[in-house]
């Protein structure tokens, strides 16, 4: 796979449309992207954590899911009719939609030779856990809910990702 061309925005943005169109049927829209500020805190709602290991040891990828929504997700994962999704559902769906958030993100952010390696998810509700060090937060629509995906301000240095892929 080619590394997807432009701006590191429109790579983020296709990383988050294949995963939520192929795991929970929705769309995403970029509503805006601020640094280092969350303008919303979920107090009932979902995060999910991964550390990305290399090419670049550069921080957490977490992303922020309200409640409703995340119970919307995990429906259209498991095909829930009539039933509520419980915390194991939607702790379980949250997690492998961020992990193949990241991959995503992996895949089209760096060359197609190229190996990577992320941790896994670690899955809460309430409060998300800080970001250590500068980040970007990405504010997405889904319909009419905001999901909020923050990612280490290195993500956006090409000089890093060039330098990384010199030295394969």
């Amino acid at each position: 796979m080619i590394p997807f061309p432009g701006p590191t925005e429109e790579i983020i943005h296709q990383a988050l449309t294949d995963a939520f169109e192929n795991l929970v049927f929705e769309e995403v829209v970029l509503a805006g992207v601020i640094q280092n500020h969350i303008p919303e805190i979920f107090l009932d709602g979902w995060w999910a954590s991964i550390q990305m290991i290399s090419p670049l040891p550069w921080g957490h990828i977490t992303i922020l899911v309200p409640n409703n929504l995340m119970n919307r997700f995990t429906e259209a994962i498991l095909g829930l009719i009539d039933e509520q999704p419980d915390e194991a559902q939607n702790a379980d769906n949250l997690g492998e939609l961020l992990n193949t958030l990241c991959g995503r993100l992996m895949s089209l952010r760096s060359s197609p030779d190229r190996t990577f390696r992320i941790g896994l998810p670690e899955v809460g509700h309430g409060m998300a856990p800080e970001m250590s060090g500068p980040y970007r937060c990405i504010d997405c629509l889904v319909g009419e809910d905001h999901v909020f995906l923050l990612a280490p301000e290195a993500f956006w240095d090409d000089v890093i990702w060039q330098l990384d892929l010199n030295n394969c």
